[in-house]
């Protein structure tokens, strides 16, 4: 994860998965080591997509890189750990801790959104 995506960005990628995993056009799958996999319902995404103004490209790049990572985190009891060890190219200290603040937030959001609200 290079760079953390936009909060708007983020909030609308969020919104879009809330809506697809309740309507179980997401659905989530546990792999034999127990890894968290994605199947995504491409014909519904689509028209979803294209109404919210957000392209496949930056849904998925969100969706894979930032709220699925987080969810497997929360799911998995160690949300605090991916957001000391979740990887980064800038290691300036004040960049640091700017972006596991971000992290915090969007790991309750996902929470709030994805787990106490499923």
């Amino acid at each position: 994860m290079p760079e953390l995506s936009g909060d708007q960005q983020f909030q609308k990628v969020l919104a879009i998965a809330e809506n697809q995993l309740k309507r179980k056009q997401i659905q989530v799958r546990f792999g034999p080591q127990g890894k968290m996999r994605f199947i995504i319902d491409e014909a519904s995404l689509r028209p979803v997509l294209a109404e919210s103004g957000v392209d496949d490209a930056t849904f998925r790049e969100i969706f894979h890189s930032e709220i699925g990572p987080l969810l497997e985190a929360i799911v998995r009891g160690v949300p605090e750990q991916y957001i000391e060890n979740a990887p980064r190219f800038d290691e300036e200290p004040s960049k640091r801790a700017g972006r596991k603040e971000v992290l915090r937030k969007r790991s309750e959001l996902v929470r709030q959104r994805l787990v106490d609200n499923g």
